[in-house]
């Protein structure tokens, strides 16, 4: 049997035409690495690679998201008009599992261990399923490595550094995070073992942990920090706030190599943290938490959310303050895109909010996608524009470098080229003439029409 992967790229993406560098995937590999080993396994990553659709092939993978469901149906389609068998799955598969089995012939909902081997049996057998899914939440022990060989050695990988996974899911139940829905509200642990021998086995000492939260059970996490002190890595994750105000917890994890954190900060207004359940940021010290990060020599990066029904136009000004005021290293600004399964998206959903359901649009950050409660469409996309401008000029970009000195002598040459890439994919491309007083553009902003899909046709690779 023969088994081609494939991970689908958004359609006309504005912030991909100025990365230099991007990350290669995981999931794919670690089904490769899952799958029985008299299956040839193949891995096409769309964002580098041309698809062959000629190419002899049992059965084609794919995995996507919402804002790359469009460009995986479309692969889907035509390798199903081709005869070809196909399996979709990934967190928008899971989420509206009905709509992708228009596109494929069966459908994978959630976490593939202990299930994919049966999947590749009943495909052999000419059996296939049109749902599949783990009914228990599966275990995570003795996990193969993931097949990061199936991999082309792309140039614009960034191949310093590894993806690693050490918890699954998380505990927390916020309206617009899609990761409670695919995990089923559910929080698992690899043993540490398991970890610590993967990153040996590895022979890389920048490792990146895609976990939902690293710090969501700070009792496996002061265990896991503590057994990462020995390897002497570097590495970068993303956790809750509250990791961040545990002191004793952040210096451990500072000893044990981390020098990046993100975390979602969301708002700083409570309303809006109310409206979104974010209850674990509600009352929470930010510029404390940030404080202990710089202590303990880990600059943190905060994502920010604009659109909720609590934000008014006022927010952009105040969210600007506290970027400047606060000395965060990073922000990640985004407007909301509702996705689908989601608690937001129902409730936008039923009030006939929801602008355009081509998930294509889902691929531009700087879009607006609903009818906002309290500003209009053009309010939330140029007053995030110019927020985004506004944070990322250079004497504030050059302000945060420097403050890094003091924390580890290479963290300057990491926070400036991450402080650029959001200037240069973001800040740079999505605007930002905006007057908050009145809240109207001051000049035209880029706004791309719901309908326009670039590139659509799938055979074009």
């Amino acid at each position: 049997m023969k088994l081609k992967l494939i991970l689908p790229k958004c359609y006309d993406r504005k912030e991909d035409k100025g990365d230099k560098y991007s990350l290669p995937p995981l999931q794919l590999p670690t089904i490769a690495a899952l799958t029985p080993p008299h299956v040839e396994v193949g891995i096409v990553d769309d964002r580098f690679e041309r698809i062959d659709y000629d190419e002899q092939v049992d059965l084609v993978g794919i995995t996507c998201m919402t804002e790359t469901a469009g460009r995986a149906y479309d692969i889907a389609d035509e390798f199903r008009r081709r005869g070809v068998p196909v399996i979709l799955g990934g967190l928008h598969p899971t989420l509206v599992p009905d709509e992708a089995l228009q596109h494929a012939d069966s459908v994978f909902c959630g976490e593939v261990y202990g299930v994919w081997e049966s999947v590749i049996h009943d495909y052999e057998r000419g059996q296939p399923k049109r749902v599949y899914r783990n009914l228990q939440p599966p275990d995570l022990s003795n996990i193969p490595p993931p097949r990061f060989d199936l991999l082309p050695r792309h140039r614009r990988y960034f191949l310093m550094g590894r993806l690693i996974n050490a918890t699954r899911g998380c505990y927390q139940r916020c309206t617009f995070c899609s990761t409670k829905e695919f995990w089923a509200g559910t929080m698992r642990f690899r043993p540490v073992q398991d970890v610590v021998d993967e990153i040996r086995s590895s022979g890389k000492k920048f490792q990146i942990f895609v976990d939902d939260d690293i710090g969501g059970n700070k009792t496996y996490a002061r265990e896991l920090f503590q057994a990462l002190k020995p390897l002497q890595i570097l590495w970068a994750s993303q956790t809750r706030i509250n990791l961040c105000l545990d002191q004793s917890l952040i210096e451990l994890a500072g000893e044990s190599g981390c020098f990046a954190l993100f975390t979602g900060l969301e708002s700083i207004s409570p309303e809006t943290l109310k409206e979104m359940q974010k209850w674990q940021n509600l009352g929470k010290q930010y510029e404390e938490a940030i404080e202990n990060c710089h202590r303990s020599g880990i600059c943190l990066e905060g994502g920010i959310v604009f659109g909720f029904d609590s934000d008014d136009r006022a927010i952009f000004q105040r969210t600007l303050e506290f970027i400047l005021e606060s000395k965060i290293d990073s922000v990640n600004i985004n407007i909301l895109h509702p996705i689908p399964g989601t608690p937001v998206f129902q409730q936008l959903e039923q009030e006939g909010r929801i602008l355009t359901h081509d998930w294509n649009a889902w691929a531009a950050h700087d879009r607006c996608l609903f009818r906002p409660k309290q500003m209009s469409v053009d309010d939330v996309e140029a007053g995030a524009a110019w927020v985004l401008k506004e944070a990322y000029r250079w004497p504030r970009i050059i302000r945060r470098v420097v403050r890094s000195f003091r924390w580890r002598w290479w963290l300057p040459y990491f926070l400036l080229r991450q402080n650029l890439s959001y200037k240069r994919r973001r800040a740079d491309q999505w605007g930002g003439g905006y007057n908050p007083a009145e809240g109207v553009p001051a000049h035209p902003i880029y706004i791309r029409a719901a309908s326009q899909r670039p590139g659509q046709s799938a055979p074009a690779g």
